[in-house]
């Protein structure tokens, strides 16, 4: 095989390596954009109702100031756009304009996508904020609280659990 040849089989397996890339990115993609379904939101033993709940082929995205209020969290708004919410000891400031949920003593921003994750959701939605399961977990872990957050996708059942 002379050089020429190797060349041509080196940029046609380059060109093969990328449509690869490039058919997986697009299938990643293509189940992103699918039509979400409704689904349920158990929350230890409470069952939430709410119209922002979504199920996708492979996430969900659900009422962060809602679930935390069914785990115990109080909330007080400060105004439209700043509430703070306590549990025992933690006090976490929520801001809706900046999209940030800050804790207090750590002076951290928990509204970021978590470490392992493909997808975050942070939508703002009537003084809540849409955030996908992941991320929802990685909050709860890092405020302290044992939990599990779980997909049914067969039944369209999310459940979120502490100890």
């Amino acid at each position: 095989m002379n050089e020429a040849q190797r060349l041509i089989l080196i940029v046609l397996a380059v060109f093969v390596l990328a449509g690869c890339i490039l058919f997986i990115l697009a299938g990643k993609r293509s189940t992103r954009e699918s039509e979400p379904q409704k689904a349920e939101l158990k929350i230890n033993n409470y069952l939430l109702v709410d119209d922002n709940i979504k199920l996708f082929e492979d996430h969900a995205e659900i009422p962060l100031v809602k679930t935390l209020e069914c785990l115990g969290f109080s909330s007080f708004w400060d105004s439209d756009e700043t509430a703070t919410l306590s549990y025992d000891e933690k006090k976490l400031k929520l801001s809706l304009s900046d999209k940030s949920l800050m804790d207090l003593e750590e002076c951290n921003n928990l509204l970021v996508m978590a470490p392992g994750n493909d997808y975050f959701c942070c939508n703002i939605v009537e003084k809540d904020v849409i955030v996908d399961t992941n991320t929802m977990h990685h909050i709860l872990r890092f405020i302290g609280l044992n939990n599990s957050v779980c997909i049914d996708y067969e039944q369209g059942i999310i459940y979120v659990l502490t100890d």
